[in-house]
């Protein structure tokens, strides 16, 4: 979870994926891909907000990452080949 975890660190940089997401989902307009960009977005303002004490302000036992992670990941990759396979049926019609 190399990629997460810098993505804690910096956690503005969330917004990247969440912003090809929406690039993704305004082209093949598949809720997958609107729901991983959502999901990207909230994760982003979740960490900027976590990372800044807001929401936790003392040092936190960060157990949310155990779902969090894998969730990310999978969804990730779902909307990934969703999106992938929308293109593909608009490009043969």
């Amino acid at each position: 979870m190399l990629l997460l975890g810098f993505l804690r660190e910096w956690p503005l940089v969330a917004f990247v994926p969440a912003a090809l997401f929406f690039a993704l989902a305004l082209r093949n307009q598949r809720p997958m891909v609107w729901g991983a960009a959502l999901v990207w977005a909230a994760y982003a303002a979740y960490e900027f907000l976590m990372r800044t004490g807001v929401l936790c302000p003392d040092e936190c036992n960060r157990v949310d990452l155990l779902v969090i992670d894998p969730f990310l990941l999978i969804l990730s990759i779902v909307a990934v080949f969703s999106s992938m396979r929308g293109r593909r049926e608009t490009d043969l019609t």
